[in-house]
């Protein structure tokens, strides 16, 4: 936490919303708080706040109410963010937020059907973020365009989007992961003239690609529950290409989900590797030659961005090398998975085990 009082907010309510923040982080069990040890604390629990404000904003674009809702919270959860920030050194701003402990777990969000309790979780998890949040954000001198990019990215997927090519696909990821980046490598302490909005060079390029390496190997991940959700984020020129829109290649992938969740399917399909299974007969005409296509078309389009952002670790400080490598490695192991045997997206969330990730761990720590 910085010295100075950067955002307006007293030094106790601060103290509460990185601790609020560390809870959330912690038990989210995601990959990225792992990934945070490597930090020292004052950065440690900046990157807390920064995962607190992106998960929360993914908490609202995924609430089980309707997409009137839905988008009332997440512009209600810009204007206040725009709002605090635009107003943090006057009362004006802050009249109405103080950290306060409303009875609920902190990290565990629940919402319901009806509106003035989600309004009652709205405002908890707003008063406990924003402090820590805006905190961060003024010690780093972080610029608010990424954050309105973030933002940005949260609505279109609000909107259930098509996207018409890679190029659209690739934008969309910019907005939900290489903005994020960029906020990161503030914390990280990148020299803040290679990460401004305009700037052109190697590292901030390198960034770019990551982001959009790691959200690719995300939309792989989870296409069969996007499929659920009604929603498919692979280029529809990479659907058409294989005869499908994105509706029947949405009906195509639950299907086949269904029948790969048979024991005897399952069975063989662990066993068999990215190249066997191009003859579609393999599968006794279950799984589709066309998904095939699709899979490794967007395997492609991952791999090329993987190779953009190898530099990157080079160009970053090197006490903040450790934490980009474990995030970078778990992800590419995703990729690599994947790659091996596409199928397995059907069977299981592709994830690494413990020890899998005991392993990563001990050779970022040896290696960097």
């Amino acid at each position: 936490m910085s010295t100075k009082n950067f955002s307006g907010f007293q030094k106790e309510e601060i103290i509460c919303s990185y601790h609020f923040c560390e809870k959330m982080a912690r038990k989210s069990r995601s990959s990225f708080y792992a990934a945070f040890s490597f930090l020292p604390p004052q950065q440690k629990q900046s990157m807390e706040a920064i995962y607190a404000f992106m998960r929360f904003s993914d908490d609202l674009a995924d609430m089980p109410v309707s997409d009137f809702t839905k988008k009332f919270f997440i512009e209600r959860w810009e204007s206040d963010f725009l709002r605090y920030f635009e107003a943090r050194n006057t009362s004006e701003a802050r009249e109405d937020l103080s950290v306060k402990d409303l009875g609920i777990i902190g990290g565990e969000a629940v919402y319901s059907e009806d509106f003035e309790d989600n309004q009652k979780f709205y405002d908890y998890y707003k008063q406990n973020i924003l402090p820590a949040l805006m905190d961060t954000i003024f010690h780093y001198e972080i610029p608010l365009k990424y954050f309105q990019d973030v933002m940005s990215g949260i609505k279109m997927d609000v909107a259930y989007p098509v996207f018409k090519n890679s190029g659209e696909l690739e934008t969309y990821c910019y907005h939900v992961a290489s903005a994020v980046g960029l906020i990161c490598l503030y914390v990280w302490g990148v020299e803040k003239s290679q990460l401004d909005p305009g700037a052109e060079n190697s590292l901030r390029r390198a960034a770019l690609a990551c982001g959009k390496a790691l959200q690719w190997t995300n939309i792989l991940r989870d296409v069969v529950e996007d499929a659920k959700n009604g929603r498919v984020y692979l280029p529809e020129e990479d659907l058409k290409e294989n005869g499908f829109t994105p509706d029947t290649f949405r009906a195509e992938v639950l299907l086949l989900q269904e029948k790969i969740s048979q024991k005897h399917i399952r069975y063989f399909m662990k066993r068999q590797n990215f190249v066997e299974l191009k003859n579609v007969n393999q599968l006794q005409n279950i799984c589709l030659a066309g998904i095939y296509r699709v899979l490794e078309k967007n395997l492609e389009h991952a791999k090329y961005f993987y190779e953009e952002a190898e530099p990157l670790l080079e160009y970053l400080p090197r006490e903040s090398q450790k934490i980009c490598a474990m995030i970078l490695g778990v992800y590419y192991r995703y990729y690599l998975k994947i790659k091996k045997n596409p199928w397995r997206i059907f069977m299981e969330k592709v994830h690494l085990n413990v020890w899998e990730k005991l392993q990563l761990y001990v050779k970022i720590s040896w290696r960097y």
